[in-house]
């Protein structure tokens, strides 16, 4: 999928998206009007349509009609951005044009560029692949893909090798997929890894629940649940932020809920190990108990043993191993 044609009225996004194509090797035409965007398509029709969705008048149906449906789905690939809020209708105006998907902004390109990919794929488009040395090859989309939930990836290759086929394969792992390029039963290249988070960055900043600059510093590049988590600071200013990142990421299913709780508590852990070693190591010397935690929820003792471990020794394995079965605080 290289040739994109980009109906956008607005000219600053329209060269901005021109302009990020562009650097990834795609050759772009924009338009502004769907009148310009029919005598495009007439005279060389692209791999993909990016469009906005709220034209004026009748010139979505008109586009659409220009453009034509094979079955459910429009002869050439269309996806759709725009400004507007996330509601059933728009995504049942979306599904019968038969357009692929929609893109609610603010996305980042990266985003962009994975529904692109999912596009291609979920097509079984035929592919211009640069992979081989200055050779382009077409490549068929092998009737084939695998979760490796179910299968192990050891024996999708053994699978694959035995049947000595060329193409793509799709590979899906909970919510991340990435393609693999196959030339008689050899793998010869695979793609980054592409993450179905469905713009979490986007649904965060829109739900007024994280501010621009932690947009730009956590969601520049489309990140995993995980991931998400691990890049946040670990600073008081982002407590919020990390309390809405996990919420949502439970409520996608990207980390298991034993996975989550692993999570926060080796936050707390290592805020511990920073506060409360210092703590116990002054209450040591002076042969004093230590007061009670206050929280929220009340005052309680926290486990002797963990400021044992963190105040006598330092010992991150010991502390690990005394708490593994600590409920969170």
């Amino acid at each position: 999928m290289q040739e994109i044609l980009i109906l956008e009225p607005n000219r600053e996004t329209a060269r901005q998206l021109r302009d990020h194509f562009e650097a990834y090797g795609f050759t772009v035409v924009c338009v502004e009007t769907v009148d310009e965007g029919i005598t495009a398509l007439s005279d060389h029709p692209p791999d993909l349509i990016v469009s906005e969705f709220r034209l004026p008048g009748n010139d979505l149906e008109r586009l659409c009609r220009f453009i034509g449906k094979e079955g459910e789905q429009t002869t050439i690939p269309l996806l759709f951005t725009t400004a507007a809020a996330r509601s059933p209708r728009i995504q049942q105006e979306v599904k019968r044009i038969g357009a692929d998907a929609i893109l609610y902004k603010p996305f980042s390109f990266q985003t962009l560029l994975e529904r692109i990919e999912r596009i291609r794929v979920g097509r079984r488009f035929y592919r211009k692949s640069r992979i081989t040395l200055g050779k382009e090859e077409r490549w068929e989309e092998i009737p084939l893909s695998g979760s490796l939930a179910r299968c192990g990836f050891p024996e999708l290759i053994r699978l694959i090798r035995l049947g000595g086929v060329s193409g793509a394969l799709t590979l899906e792992k909970a919510h991340a997929f990435r393609v693999l390029y196959w030339k008689g039963g050899e793998l010869i290249a695979i793609t980054e890894t592409f993450s179905r988070s469905e713009n979490l960055g986007a649904e965060l900043l829109q739900e007024g629940r994280i501010s621009n600059l932690q947009y730009e510093h956590l969601f520049s590049s489309v990140l995993s649940g995980r991931e998400a988590l691990l890049d946040v600071p670990e600073d008081p200013e982002n407590h919020a932020l990390h309390l809405a990142l996990e919420e949502a990421i439970a409520a996608k299913g990207w980390i298991a809920p034993h996975e989550l709780h692993e999570a926060a508590t080796r936050r707390l852990r290592r805020k511990f190990i920073g506060i409360w070693g210092w703590r116990q190591g002054f209450y040591r010397v002076t042969r004093q108990s230590p007061p009670p935690f206050t929280s929220m929820q009340g005052s309680f003792d926290l486990p002797g043993l963990v400021f044992e471990a963190i105040g006598r020794f330092g010992n991150f394995a010991e502390l690990r191993r005394r708490t593994r079965d600590w409920d969170r605080v």
